[in-house]
């Protein structure tokens, strides 16, 4: 047997249905209880026993959403109608759903032109997959302070240097302008390297960029320039039709290496 108590009962009809006009305590229901105005106070609960809907919402009398409750402590919040989507959260992750239940590959996060604004991730995104080759563990752009050497006892010392740097996953793309201040004990038997790139190359291979050359102290057929493997540098080589060849010789003051590198990380 129920109970309810209240202070004034304004209005009963023969259906049973009552409306009060002041608070009402607690009341155990076992049909439906229409609220047309605010419900106020502290907390309010809905304490549902197992599994399955808690809270229906309605529109006009058609059920448009629902709370539900699945595992004991599992919830989602999704649309009843059409496909209007909903959040399921669980112990592990919050996904899209439907009618209650996950649903998979069918709901985009934002739209045009509502979009959300940043993304802070302390894991990888998966694009196009859920396996380790479909995941995006890195992206970072910044700069660094290249380096330009004579192999010794040649110096060379430059008198400006400039080091960009994006990095997507594994591939990291550097972009290095190096301008020479001095050179000393210069020879053809000599080589010239440049370092500190911001990260380690792989260890499978040599890597070659790309090289804009300015102010030469003599003329030759080409240069070209290698990242070494397993290293944060490289060599700026004379290519003479046949291979790469030391060509410290060239190189006075006021030369520019304008070097763009691609590689991969470890």
């Amino acid at each position: 047997m129920s109970t309810i108590k209240v202070d004034t009962i304004t209005t009963r009809t023969g259906s049973g249905n009552i409306t009060l006009s002041n608070s009402l305590a607690s009341a155990t229901i076992a049909g439906t209880l229409g609220v047309t105005g605010a419900i106020t106070g502290t907390t309010q609960t809905l304490n549902r026993s197992g599994n399955g809907v808690a809270q229906t919402i309605q529109s006009s009398g058609t059920t448009i959403g629902t709370i539900t409750i699945s595992d004991g402590d599992n919830l989602s919040i999704t649309g009843q109608t059409g496909n209007t989507g909903g959040i399921f959260m669980n112990d592990a992750a919050v996904s899209p759903a439907y009618q209650g239940a996950e649903r998979d590959n069918h709901y985009d996060l934002g739209k045009a032109p509502a979009r959300w604004k940043d993304l802070y991730l302390s894991g990888g995104l998966k694009v196009g997959g859920t396996g380790a080759a479909n995941t995006l563990d890195d992206y970072e752009e910044g700069v660094f302070d290249p380096t330009i050497e004579g192999e010794s006892p040649c110096t060379i010392t430059h008198s400006a240097r400039a080091g960009y740097y994006t990095k997507v996953g594994r591939l990291v793309n550097v972009q290095i302008s190096l301008t020479v201040g001095s050179v000393s004990n210069a020879s053809s038997g000599r080589a010239i390297s440049f370092g500190g790139l911001p990260f380690t190359t792989n260890n499978q291979q040599n890597v070659a960029g790309a090289l804009r050359l300015q102010s030469l102290g003599a003329s030759l057929e080409g240069m070209q320039v290698i990242a070494f493997n397993n290293s944060t540098g490289g060599r700026i080589e004379e290519f003479n039709g046949s291979g790469g060849t030391n060509a410290s010789d060239h190189v006075q003051s006021g030369t520019t290496f304008d070097i763009s590198l691609t590689y991969s990380t470890a």
